[in-house]
């Protein structure tokens, strides 16, 4: 299981993905440019979409962001943020 969460930056957001023992995998960068979202991810570099893009929106809609909520994308499933 895959977990993610999103941060707003000054230009755009940032994605976190976590393992099943919440370590940090990568950190993806979504830079917000000119009406689109780009993202660094190797999906994102070839296609004009990509999962960390897909997933800005239901972060917004969940107002997950800067919560310290995760997501996993596979189940879209919603799990609380760690405390303490």
């Amino acid at each position: 299981m895959e977990l993610y969460n999103c941060i707003s930056t000054p230009d755009g957001y940032r994605m976190c993905k976590f393992d099943n023992l919440l370590n940090v995998e990568r950190v993806y960068f979504i830079n917000y440019r000119r009406g689109k979202f780009y993202c660094p991810c190797e999906q994102g570099r070839k296609n004009p979409n990509c999962r960390h893009r897909e997933m800005i929106p239901v972060f917004c809609s969940a107002r997950a962001v800067n919560t310290g909520k995760f997501y996993c994308y596979e189940d879209e499933s919603w799990h609380p943020p760690v405390t303490g």
